[in-house]
């Protein structure tokens, strides 16, 4: 009984977002915002995403609804390969260059999507998804007349976090897009929101983790600049802030230009100044492995900052 009441529950909501009526669609486009668990009991979930395509091909003025579905649905892992096998990337890729308001939950859906998805990944590379995106992140970073919300700038992160983690294909095209320097250039504006640093920085460690990046080439850029001037900001509970610039120190520590430039750059003076207990103990993870390097110039910079805060933790 169960089962037949949900398959009348599925037809029921497949003819509403079939019909001509948009007052109807967007009816059941809500319903499902607010009880997504609907799709997931649904028989056939194949028909009902291409119900979801073909109400947004015939309603323009649902997009940003249909879209936000698409975002909500795509939190959930048998909805993304479903998504994928439907083509959903290809069809919101041109929702990218709409209104902000459906830029943002277009955005959304296709961050959600590609999460951990290669054939939603794939999809977004052959709709030219690429290039879109790392215009919307150049977008992020320079000022406009209209300056982005602070929220469309942690969702153009969130979206590169999403689609590029673990993936060297769109790793490389979006370094070779120059999406690397977009994130340098996002953290380096004065008076930015800490969310969006936060969700920057994991973007920028996506990409640093790349074979396809040159690490020696971003020691001459503005990257040790700005990880000083972040560290200089920091406050003692600042932890997720200091967590993201851990990250990015974890591994460009690991290139021998960039253990000098770590040094040059007074970085590692001020992860040694750490007050905060917690936060001191990862800054010390970043001194190790400076000085496992056997870097002469690391050796004689530490030595007595070290002394002294040795002696501060055995009370001499």
């Amino acid at each position: 009984l169960l089962k037949c009441l949900r398959r009348r529950g599925e037809k029921k909501m497949t003819a509403a977002l079939e019909s001509t009526c948009e007052e109807t669609v967007l009816k059941a486009l809500n319903e499902v915002l607010n009880e997504p668990t609907i799709v997931k009991e649904c028989v056939d979930r194949a028909s009902f995403c291409n119900q979801l395509l073909t109400a947004l091909k015939n309603h323009n003025s649902l997009a940003v609804t249909i879209a936000e579905v698409f975002a909500t649905l795509g939190r959930e892992e048998y909805f993304r390969s479903v998504a994928a096998e439907c083509g959903v990337i290809t069809a919101l890729t041109p929702l990218l260059a709409s209104t902000r308001d459906v830029r943002l939950q277009a955005l959304r859906a296709v961050g959600n999507l590609c999460f951990d998805n290669d054939l939603c990944r794939k999809q977004l590379m052959g709709s030219d998804g690429c290039p879109v995106l790392a215009g919307m992140a150049r977008e992020c970073s320079v000022p406009l007349p209209e300056p982005l919300s602070s929220r469309m700038k942690c969702v153009v992160c969130g979206c590169l976090l999403n689609a590029c983690n673990n993936n060297e294909e769109l790793c490389k095209e979006m370094l070779g897009l120059k999406v690397e320097t977009a994130l340098i250039e996002l953290l380096a504006r004065e008076g930015e929101d800490e969310a969006v640093l936060q969700m920057a920085l994991k973007a920028l460690n996506t990409l640093l983790c790349s074979e396809a990046v040159s690490l020696d080439g971003l020691v001459t850029s503005p990257l040790p600049k700005v990880l000083s001037t972040l560290l200089h900001q920091l406050v003692d509970q600042d932890f997720d802030l200091f967590d993201g610039i851990h990250q990015v120190l974890d591994t460009l520590v690991e290139n021998e230009n960039w253990q000098v430039a770590i040094v040059d750059s007074h970085i590692a003076e001020q992860l040694l100044a750490m007050a905060n207990q917690e936060l001191q103990k990862k800054a010390l993870d970043i001194i190790v492995q400076l000085l496992k390097n056997g870097n002469y110039l690391c050796w004689f910079q530490f030595f007595f900052p070290c002394s002294f805060l040795w002696r501060e933790e055995r009370g001499i």
